[in-house]
């Protein structure tokens, strides 16, 4: 059992100024307890076009089941909720209706992280351990056309680290870019969306490092070429390459090999 409550206050302060206020209250029975997050927003319209935000915000992640449960030594621990602080300062700028550019910079907090660990007989459990700090920043542009075509592109360069140790934290890439294009048919008859994403090399436990990997997807859904049914298509790694990504505690290898091409077709019928 679980209890939340949340409260939101918002106010325009004028000058184009717009504050923005929350507070959340969690409480797990039988588990760690309670928790408080706040959250603080302030906007501002530097012009009918550009905006600048300030935000702040903290909040958690629960202990799930698997970590609490699945292994014996987890049971004689009470897991305590991962909590973040984040800090974010964005300036959004419109071009029209139809083009919208995003830069933001952030730092982020996560405390007590949850990790497994093992006893020295290699029994393993869950416990919070690690602390990370994170900064980075992020660039986005969208365009929108009459013909129902949507275009976005976004790159983020960041840098997360241990803060105990100084390390760079196993499987977090230093730079992501992504390329989305979508298209939605007159009258619904079919839509398409593909995304590129590309994700620099990823340190591993063992302190190598993967290669970066360029990986492309493609789906495709259509809702009245059966009538009653709608048919989807989905292709992940289209172009077939071959990566890898570094594997966890529990597994024998260093790094685990992904899968190549696969294709879907999902056919689903209404009643």
């Amino acid at each position: 059992r679980n209890l939340g409550l949340f409260g939101q206050w918002e106010g325009n302060l004028g000058k184009g100024l717009l504050l923005s206020g929350g507070l959340r209250y969690d409480h797990y029975f039988g588990s760690f307890g309670g928790t408080l997050n706040p959250r603080v927003a302030a906007i501002y319209s530097l012009t009918g076009t550009s905006t600048v935000k300030l935000l702040y915000g903290e909040a958690f992640r629960a202990p799930n089941p698997y970590e609490r449960f699945y292994y014996t030594g987890s049971r004689t621990r009470t897991l305590q909720p991962e909590r973040i602080r984040t800090e974010e300062l964005v300036l959004e700028h419109y071009w029209g209706p139809a083009y919208r550019g995003t830069i933001s910079l952030y730092q982020y907090d996560i405390k007590r992280l949850i990790n497994q660990a093992a006893t020295p007989a290699g029994d393993v459990y869950f416990e919070n351990l690690d602390a990370t700090h994170a900064i980075g920043g992020e660039l986005e542009f969208e365009a929108k056309h009459a013909s129902g075509l949507l275009a976005r592109v976004s790159y983020a360069h960041q840098k997360a680290e241990d803060v105990g140790t100084g390390e760079t934290l196993t499987n977090s890439p230093r730079s992501l870019a992504k390329l989305n294009l979508a298209w939605a048919a007159p009258r619904q008859v079919f839509s398409a969306g593909g995304e590129l994403q590309f994700q620099s090399g990823l340190r591993t436990l063992a302190g190598a490092r993967t290669g970066s990997a360029m990986v492309a997807n493609l789906h495709v859904t259509s809702r009245r070429l059966v009538p009653g049914c709608e048919l989807a298509i989905t292709a992940s790694n289209l172009f077939d390459r071959r990566y890898a990504t570094p594997g966890a505690e529990e597994h024998a290898q260093d790094t685990l090999v992904q899968p190549g091409r696969l294709l879907w077709l999902k056919l689903t019928r209404k009643f």
